[in-house]
């Protein structure tokens, strides 16, 4: 069933792209950054950093259940499945494009930062306000160091954790939640209950 009908799943998901320039466009974040942080979230560098910046988490689990599928649970059939998954690209592709917007939203977020919440605009803290990050979060995300990554500042849930504020890891917590949520619908995936 999966070789047959997702053989080619990686040539439907050309329409990531759209998604993900929507997404891009919601959040204000520029188009060409997007694209430059695409076109090398594939390579090492860029999953060093991501890795080492709290985006692990969800690579690492989707990385151990892969391996559980191949090795431990399937008979031949799953194993092909598994497979076909693997050379139709499907993973890399869905992998790269999320590292890619993370990186943008990273940047942007970046850019904000260290302004006080009284001079974002109006439709950047009701965003934030959104997914619950406060005033009280903002001053904290403002003690943080920004991470650089190829020239650009990035606001890393690291670099707020560093921050020594007493605070630091419940507004990481939401920061990466924030940057999570938005990837998931720059590049959406499966929820738990269609896994």
């Amino acid at each position: 069933q999966t070789m047959g009908k997702l053989a080619g799943a990686v040539i439907s998901s050309i329409t990531d792209l759209s998604t993900m320039m929507v997404t891009t466009g919601y959040n204000k974040l520029p188009y060409w950054d997007l694209l430059t942080n695409t076109m090398t979230a594939g390579g090492k560098e860029a999953k060093e950093f991501a890795n080492m910046h709290g985006m692990i988490a969800e690579s690492l689990i989707s990385d151990l259940n892969r391996w559980q599928g191949e090795n431990i649970a399937n008979t031949w059939s799953g194993r092909l499945a598994n497979s076909t998954m693997k050379l139709s690209l499907m993973n890399a592709w869905t992998d790269t494009m999320r590292r890619g917007f993370s990186l943008t939203m990273m940047a942007g977020m970046g850019k904000l930062s260290g302004k006080k919440w009284s001079a974002l605009t109006e439709w950047d803290r009701s965003h934030l306000a959104r997914k619950g990050i406060t005033e009280a979060d903002w001053d904290v995300v403002n003690t943080a160091q920004l991470s650089d990554y190829r020239g650009q500042k990035m606001l890393t849930p690291e670099a707020i954790a560093a921050s020594g504020h007493p605070e630091a890891n419940q507004v990481t917590a939401k920061i990466l939640g924030f940057i999570t949520d938005e990837s998931e619908f720059a590049v959406m995936n499966p929820d738990i209950t269609t896994r």
